[in-house]
C-alpha cells in the first residue's frame, strides 16, 4: 500500500527554520506536490521557524543532557523519524485519515514502522487541557505539539 521508496522521494527539502534566518522558506515546487500540500508544508516550515526562534527558557539553572544521537536511534528502529502535520478545518477528516495511515504503516507493511499519532483533540484531554481556543492558547498549543513531535521524530517515530 505505502512503499518507503515513494515516501522518501516526496520528503520536503529546503525548509529553513533557523533562528538566524528571518524568512522560513517552504520546499520548492514539485510535480508530486499538490497546492494544498505545499500550503501545509509552508505552514509547517513557519511553525518550525517559530519554535526555533522562541528564545531561551525562563529557567537558568537547567542543562540540556544529551544521550544517544538520533541517528543511532533511527538505525535501531530501521528508519528515520518524521513528523507529518495534517492541517484542515474541524471535522474535515484529519483524524480519520491519520488513523488509517497509522494502521497501514504498522500492520500493512512487510516490516512495521514505529508510529505514534498525536491527535489534537486527544492532546487537549492531557498535555493541553489547560488551553482553550484563543489566539494565545492556539499559539501555545502549536508550541507544545511541535516540541512533542520533535521528541518523537528524534526517537524514530
Amino acid at each position: 500500500w505505502l512503499k518507503p521508496s515513494r515516501i522518501s522521494k516526496r520528503r520536503p527539502r529546503g525548509c529553513s527554520a533557523s533562528p538566524t534566518d528571518p524568512r522560513p522558506r517552504p520546499p520548492r515546487r514539485s510535480r508530486n506536490t499538490s497546492p494544498g500540500m505545499r500550503l501545509s508544508l509552508s505552514l509547517l516550515c513557519a511553525m518550525a521557524h517559530f519554535a526555533a526562534s522562541a528564545g531561551q527558557p525562563k529557567s537558568t539553572n537547567i542543562k540540556l543532557h544529551e544521550g544517544l544521537p538520533r541517528e543511532v536511534k533511527w538505525k535501531s528502529v530501521g528508519h528515520k523519524g518524521v513528523t507529518l502535520w495534517m492541517t484542515g478545518l474541524s471535522g474535515s477528516g484529519k483524524s480519520t485519515v491519520s488513523v488509517a495511515l497509522e494502521q497501514a504503516l504498522v500492520t500493512r507493511q512487510p516490516r512495521p514502522y514505529f508510529v505514534y499519532r498525536l491527535d489534537g483533540d486527544n492532546l487537549r484531554f492531557g498535555l493541553n487541557r489547560d488551553l482553550g481556543f484563543s489566539p494565545e492558547d492556539r499559539k501555545e498549543n502549536v508550541r507544545r505539539v511541535s516540541e512533542v513531535s520533535k521528541l518523537f521524530a528524534e526517537a524514530g517515530a
